[in-house]
């Protein structure tokens, strides 16, 4: 199997007017080549925030390796 995306303990954490909001917690994820992927579920739930940090277009608060 040949990886080409992998991510472990991603986070992503919002602040604003004193309120804190988990947009993504926790996720480890491995994506191998030519692996077909849906990302489903509820209406901010953090998908496009999960695929934003994938495609760093975001920067994460915290991973893994930090």
């Amino acid at each position: 199997m040949v990886t080409t995306i992998t991510c472990e303990g991603l986070e992503k954490t919002y602040i604003g007017d004193g309120v804190t909001t988990k947009a993504v917690q926790n996720i480890n994820l491995t994506f191998a080549k030519g692996e077909f992927t849906a990302i489903i579920g509820p209406s901010g739930s953090g998908k496009s925030t999960l695929l934003s940090l994938l495609g760093t277009l975001d920067h994460p608060t915290t991973t893994a390796n930090s």
